[in-house]
């Protein structure tokens, strides 16, 4: 039974737990001064708020931004300005606001599984629906183990309007005085003449302007123009997201009390929607009770992946004073980046409040810390003692006086730390574990006042944060005691700038292959989707996961229903990983030497709209002069002859497609497809022949100059060479196709190619039919395995450089995977296409290799020496590999953690191809054969031991698959 006194002090303050150890679940909706959201339209730009209100006090309006920040790994270039920026846009935040920055992460996967989830809905493949459920199911074990963590940054601005107009007051006393006079004489007025509620709409109107200028538009500008930092505002849905984010994990909904404030040229317009019965505080607690204790807060949360409701025990570390000096101004804006890479920094959050402090009482406050420590020195050294901590404690109070009078602008920062774990006894290691590892601050944690911490950390408090009163009760004197403690802390704007973290792993793109990066941010690329049309290389030394990696991109493109064409350079025998693959995922390999490959083939364009057919037949008659070029054209270095047979060939193709029975063949061709009587029919390069004379281009030779019947005859004579049937060359690429390429997954085999005309044939067949097949499609790919092989013909490597350089327009995305560039960059079309490259992934590389890839990838000798490190080497136990990201000159370090399937259907050791064919054998469902087959290889990679073939079924009883899925 409590006392009355304490009853009644219950009442007026519910949260303190000094008098009955807890705390009512009900109390934290009665304490909490959300009143509503608010939604701002302001001449067409909208922008989501929280209005606040204590009893009969002023409006207080909350808004909210995601801060991009400054990529972590380009920080160096760009310090200087950076620091520079921050510390002028720390000098001018406003008296009237209150800036806190909310910066963390949660390890979940729900983002990454949806987007997987709607790849296998759109595909019809189940092949490629394995290896997307068995990257579904290492997403999800990486989130379970917390090397997952997608991170935040958010920045919530709060304006005060009390403290804009005492601040308006002390600028001019006599203008408030009169003012304030003023105000009084027009509400007695207005209160005699009945117009007070129009005057009180046209002040809550009023108000509602004021703020959004005063409030939101200072802060943008703030941030966009002084600080330089790339910004999003937040809308009213995303605000009210992430604040129910911290009491549940079920879907937020909508607010149940929504304001709508519409500004234009007429004026302010105010709209309030009630949906629910409950108050929007009771909202933000309906779902789970949460439990308060002074040493930790209890919620319970929805996992949408599992569907299990888990407990979640927060404790909260604080700062004891400033913090140590940091080594360099680069260190002091990557300091919190520094703490989140930590692999067992998981579940944290961190909360800064940036509060501008008088000058006047921050100047009294040093003066006050340096006459005590100057006391407390003297008073040691009489004793003929030296206190190391009183002069320190003197020397930085001297050191702020002095930046004080030089124009410095003090901040008072709140900082909280806040760590989650599902029970009290990880809480407690974690909270213990994370102390030790800050050395930069002294952090201690909080157990007598963290249910009130806690909820200060919440945007719609408007208490200050670290800010606090603690209650008790003198039985001896019968009274009420209590004390005021204020935790935050005064630094200067230099010094401030470690809490205002700019640095971190920004991300990429918001679909395509993921990576994790060191500071667990997944990180992906994108080159499947509209607008993302980037070229890419893969460049690492043998066994270091390359082919999977390519492998896993070309399985993401076929999922979207995006032609992949390989052009592989396999050894003499023809063994091939992508020859198994291509196998197993049902796609068509192709052995060039074997096969006839129609040079002037046209694709089927009828699923194509008109305009962007007549772009693709463009696209694929100046191939067709390409390869031309190549095969029939000058060898020299003369120009003029060069220009003329170009020239030629162009006129030629005209006439050639403008011919109505060669459009008649063509269209019966495509029209009865492959096979067909028609088929055999369709014009090739033998007739393309006939159309090179003089008597087809008389009318158009006329003004080409002199040497015209030189390059004719060149060409005459060259193209009767490669169309006659009876050689290699002429069976090769002037006789109708043989294989179809309306399959999507596409291999040729280009095996023993060296430096003849037969090899180079060989090769502009197969790059005329990728060609061919790709332009077919919106989106297709190109990928060259080997592609050092390049190298070998000139006009292959011209042929390949043209198609990086003008087949983005045609939706053809080309990729490289090779050990090695020295060769091909060594020529001026291997310069231009590695310059066409906008995404490289490096991988672990030899040492010898770093100079040669920086210079022809264009990528700094620091970055490229970390890749030749052996911290770089393949994990095969835990199943990552690590990856150095170039993306259009932004460089991320990143892991990828490939799914186990796709690894060991890639596997190319001579051993595992043995043991994965034992398994094929023996299993009638090739899927079924797979998972067990991963599960085996995962045993024994994980446990270190040899791949060996196992004797029968009945020794495999543990490696059955349960499920196509293997995490």
């Amino acid at each position: 039974m409590l006392h009355p006194d304490d009853q009644r002090y219950k009442s007026d303050h519910p949260l303190d737990l000094k008098i009955t150890g807890h705390s009512a679940h009900a109390s934290i909706a009665a304490y909490l001064p959300l009143k509503a959201t608010c939604e701002f339209d302001v001449f067409g730009e909208k922008v989501g708020a929280l209005i606040l209100q204590r009893g009969t006090a002023a409006r207080t309006f909350v808004w909210g931004w995601e801060i991009q920040g400054t990529h972590v790994y380009d920080l160096a270039q760009n310090l200087i300005s950076l620091y520079d920026a921050l510390q002028e846009g720390l000098l001018n935040i406003p008296y009237y606001q209150v800036w806190s920055l909310h910066i963390g992460g949660e390890a979940t996967s729900e983002d990454r599984t949806r987007q997987l989830l709607e790849l296998i809905e759109r595909n019809d493949n189940p092949e490629i629906d394995q290896l997307l459920v068995s990257e579904i199911g290492r997403v999800q074990h990486l989130a379970r183990s917390g090397l997952r963590e997608p991170k935040f940054a958010r920045l919530y601005v709060t304006y005060k309007p009390q403290a804009d107009q005492q601040g308006r007051k002390r600028a001019d006393r006599v203008e408030a005085f009169g003012k304030e006079v003023y105000e009084i004489w027009s509400t007695l007025r207005d209160w005699i003449s009945g117009q007070k509620t129009q005057k009180q709409l046209a002040a809550v109107e009023e108000q509602f302007r004021t703020a959004f200028l005063r409030g939101y538009r200072s802060a943008a500008t703030l941030l966009s123009g002084t600080f330089g930092l790339a910004v999003r505002p937040m809308s009213e849905a995303a605000l009210w997201t992430n604040l129910r984010h911290r009491f549940s994990g079920e879907p937020a909904g909508h607010s149940p009390n929504r304001v709508s404030c519409r500004m234009d040229e007429r004026g302010v317009r105010l709209r309030s929607e009630l949906t629910g019965e409950l108050h929007i505080t009771g909202h933000l607690i309906k779902d789970y009770p949460v439990k308060c204790d002074p040493e930790w807060v209890y919620t319970r949360r929805f996992d949408p992946e599992s569907g299990d409701i888990r407990d979640r025990y927060t404790g909260i570390l604080r700062a004891t004073g400033q913090y140590k000096s940091l080594a360099h101004e680069y260190h002091q804006c990557r300091v919190f980046w520094d703490l989140l890479a930590n692999e067992s920094c998981k579940d944290t959050e961190f909360f800064i409040q940036l509060t501008p402090s008088d000058t006047r009482i921050a100047r009294a406050a040093a003066s006050e810390l340096y006459r005590q420590s100057i006391k407390q020195f003297e008073a040691t050294a009489s004793k003929r003692y030296y206190d190391a901590a009183s002069d320190e404690s003197a020397r930085q109070a001297r050191d702020a006086l002095r930046s004080l009078y030089l124009g410095d602008s003090p901040l008072r920062v709140g900082f909280c730390v806040l760590i989650h774990r599902r029970s009290l006894a990880d809480l407690d290691l974690a909270c213990r574990d994370f102390i030790s590892r800050c050395r930069w601050l002294e952090l201690v944690r909080e157990y007598v006042v963290t249910h009130r911490l806690w909820l200060q950390t919440l945007p719609c408090n408007d208490d200050a944060l670290l800010q606090y009163k603690i209650f008790g009760y003198d039985y001896a004197r019968v009274k009420r005691t209590g004390a005021q403690f204020d935790r935050r802390i005064y630094y200067g704007s230099k010094e401030v700038i470690a809490f205002f973290p700019i640095a971190r792993t920004l991300a990429n793109d918001e679909q395509g292959i993921e990576f994790i990066a060191p500071d667990k941010q997944p990180v992906r690329v994108d080159f499947f989707h509209p607008g993302m049309e980037k070229h890419w290389c893969i460049v690492a030394a043998h066994r270091s996961s390359k082919s999977v990696l390519a492998n896993n991109m070309a399985d993401h493109a076929l999922a979207m229903g995006q032609p992949v064409t390989w052009l592989d350079y396999p050894p003499a025998d023809g063994s091939s990983t992508l020859r198994d693959r291509c196998q197993y995922m049902g796609g068509t390999h192709i052995d060039i030497q074997l096969e006839s490959f129609n040079l002037l083939q046209i694709p089927d364009f009828s699923g194509l709209a008109a305009e962007i057919q007549q772009d693709r037949l463009r696209s694929l008659t100046g191939y067709w002069i390409q390869q031309l070029m190549i095969l029939a054209g000058p060898t020299g270095q003369d120009l003029q002859l060069e220009q003329l047979a170009r020239t030629i060939l162009e006129l030629s193709i005209a006439t050639y497609l403008e011919d109505p029975l060669i459009q008649t063949r063509y269209g019966t061709a495509i029209r009865e497809g492959f096979g067909s009587q028609a088929w055999q029919s369709t014009p090739t390069l033998k007739d393309f022949a006939r159309f090179v004379s003089r008597e087809k281009l008389e009318s158009r030779l006329a003004n080409l100059g002199d040497r015209v019947q030189e390059a004719l005859e060149l060409l005459q004579f060259n193209l009767g060479r490669i169309t006659d049937t009876r050689t290699t060359i002429g069976r090769a690429i002037s006789l109708p196709s043989t294989v179809r390429l309306d399959n999507l997954l596409t291999v040729f085999s280009l095996r023993n190619m060296n430096e003849g005309q037969e090899s180079l044939a060989y090769s502009l067949a197969a790059y005329s039919s990728a060609i061919q097949k790709s332009l077919s499609h919106p989106i297709s790919h190109v990928l060259i395995d080997e592609a050092q092989n390049l190298a070998t013909h000139a006009g292959v490597l011209k042929l390949a450089s043209n198609l990086a350089t003008t087949g983005g327009k045609a939706g053809i995305r080309m990729g490289l995977i090779t050990n090695s560039f020295t060769k091909v960059a060594q020529s001026v079309a291997g310069a231009d296409l590695l310059a066409n490259l906008n995404t490289k992934f490096v991988g672990r590389i030899e040492a010898g290799s770093v100079d040669p890839l920086a210079e022809s990838l264009g990528i700094p000798v620091q970055l490229l020496n970390q890749c030749a490190s052996e911290q770089f080497y393949m994990n095969r136990k835990e199943g990552y590999s690590n990856w150095l990201i170039q993306d259009y000159k932004k460089h991320t370090f990143g892991r990828w953690y490939a799914p186990w399937e796709s690894v060991v259907l890639s596997a190319s050791n001579a051993n595992e191809r043995l043991v994965k064919q034992w398994f094929f054998d023996h299993f009638t469902d090739k899927h079924e054969a797979l998972s067990a087959c991963t599960r085996y290889f995962r045993y024994h990679w994980q446990s270190e031991q040899d791949l060996v073939i196992p004797l029968s079924l009945d020794h495999l009883q543990t490696f059955m698959p349960q499920s196509p899925c293997s995490v």
